[in-house]
């Protein structure tokens, strides 16, 4: 078993390795780009465009019906007969892309009724709807080939067609922002043109890894739908947690103030790369396990959970505490409000990572109702709390609001997860995670204006050092030897957390 471990290793982690390259890139130059439209364009135009792009994903997921999930998990009930897995997959893409093209005009209609709602009296319908649906429809068509790549395990073919998209967003935007200054309107040109593009590289790289498709009986649809509809809620509720914000804000603030909370939430989002990274391996690679026979399953999932943790956690303690100095020295002037909502966004995203647990469980059993149940009170709540935090105490109360009842959230699946099943994270890791988290990002926001002091600094890279001691004792040491496939290593049973 060990021998076999070992030889598998290398694969996997080459995996990881790759996504993790694709996502610093793709990520990282997003998020430079976005810094770099804060020094060409105003707070207001930079709302704007935060704005649309938050309409466009609304776009995509209610014309989504959640089948991207549905497809990941689908896929494996062929998991004995690849050819049959990949002829399901050739028909639902065929089905996807038509039922979709339908929904996008539908989509259209209703937005054009209900535009000046939607922006807050902000912008025009002209040009902005249409470029909008473009892009919803072509973002559409990236996420279920980015579900194809990872189910067909084909790492390498994702990483070329979301690197030479990147490397053509750069292009146009450097054309059209840079030095053709056309402000917003440029900036949207570059993300559509973009994604068009990118979509055709994509058909091109997938012409001979499918076979032809046929045509989906009636019971595969049934199948597909089934399981995705109930979902749509929990896409819904992925949308609501950060994107829909920009809308809560701009109900109640100023566009600019949008724009704050977009860049803020950019720079928060280049964080992710990591954790997205090891999601885009491990949702299917979690699938794979919960559906095979082996002894150790429950062994190796334990162990893959507390190592993402144990990984994850300093890193984010240490984005909390020192990110704020990194951006305060490249900042554009007027966008000092931004500093302080950033550690109350990466606990955030920090208990996102935890939701995502307790979601591929419910999603393994197909408890697609429940998940949807969760995550949608979740993003409710959350939106009615932004609107009323934000009324009170401005970005920062948004910020935190979205923070917290996340966190609710988070405790409230807890309960439903272990309706079915033992919740693989225990409360114990949570709690521990979520505590040494949240008292660095209370007090960044509460001093992220001050000036850069020696002895802060000091203090601060002491709380990191004490937090990753803490986490690797809990967390990481009693799977070290497993994790390099050594044999007869010794269980910790009084540090591993759960145990």
């Amino acid at each position: 078993m060990a021998t076999a471990r070992r030889r598998q290793m290398p694969y996997w982690l080459a995996s990881i390795l790759t996504y993790g390259f694709v996502n610093v890139v793709t990520r990282g130059a997003s998020g430079v780009l976005t810094l770099l439209y804060a020094y060409r364009l105003t707070p207001g135009e930079l709302g704007s465009y935060a704005i649309l792009i938050t309409i466009a994903a609304l776009i995509d997921v209610v014309t989504n019906l959640g089948v991207t999930q549905a497809i990941l998990r689908q896929y494996f009930d062929f998991k004995h007969d690849g050819d049959a897995g990949k002829a399901f997959l050739a028909r639902v893409i065929r089905l996807t892309r038509l039922i979709g093209l339908t929904l996008v005009v539908v989509a259209g209609l209703i937005c054009l009724s209900m535009w000046d709602h939607l922006v807050s009296n902000h912008l025009p319908s002209w040009p902005y709807l249409p470029l909008m649906l473009v892009y919803a429809y072509v973002m559409r068509s990236s996420k279920i080939f980015d579900i194809v790549a990872r189910t067909l395990d084909k790492p390498g073919m994702f990483a070329t067609y979301r690197l030479v998209q990147m490397a053509a967003l750069i292009l146009l935007s450097f054309l059209f922002v840079f030095q053709l200054r056309w402000g917003l309107q440029g900036a949207l040109l570059a993300t559509v043109g973009s994604a068009v593009f990118g979509a055709a590289i994509r058909s091109y790289l997938f012409r001979n890894q499918l076979p032809a498709s046929g045509r989906s009986d009636r019971s595969e649809i049934t199948a597909l739908y089934s399981y995705g509809l109930p979902l749509l809620p929990r896409e819904l509720a992925e949308w609501g947690r950060i994107p829909a914000q920009r809308l809560i804000v701009a109900s109640v603030m100023s566009v600019a103030d949008v724009g704050m909370f977009f860049l803020g939430s950019s720079m928060v989002a280049m964080l992710t790369m990591l954790t997205d990274s090891i999601e885009m391996w491990l949702n299917p690679q979690y699938m794979r396990l919960r559906t095979s026979t082996g002894a150790d399953v429950k062994a190796r999932l334990h162990m893959i959970r507390q190592m993402l943790l144990g990984v994850v956690t300093p890193v984010y303690i240490g984005s909390i505490l020192f990110l704020p100095d990194i951006i305060r020295l490249v900042l554009p002037p007027g966008y000092a409000a931004t500093l302080p909502i950033l550690g109350p966004l990466l606990l955030a995203s920090y208990v996102q990572i935890q939701s995502q647990f307790q979601q591929r469980q419910l999603l393994f059993l197909k408890r697609t109702v429940s998940v949807s149940v969760v995550t949608i009170s979740t993003s409710a709540a959350s939106l009615a709390a932004a609107y009323v935090a934000g009324g009170h105490w401005g970005v920062q109360g948004v910020a935190w609001a979205v923070a917290l009842v996340s966190t609710v959230g988070l405790m409230a699946g807890r309960g439903v997860v272990s309706r079915y099943e033992e919740n693989e994270l225990t409360l114990s890791s949570s709690l521990c995670g979520l505590l040494i988290v949240f008292l660095p990002a209370l007090v960044m926001s509460l001093r992220a204006d001050m000036a850069f002091e020696w002895i802060w600094e000091g203090v601060k890279m002491l709380y990191l050092l004490l937090a990753t001691t803490l986490v690797f004792l809990l967390w990481m040491r009693g799977h070290l030897a497993e994790l390099m496939g050594g044999k007869g290593q010794k269980k910790n049973k009084g540090m591993e957390s759960g145990k």
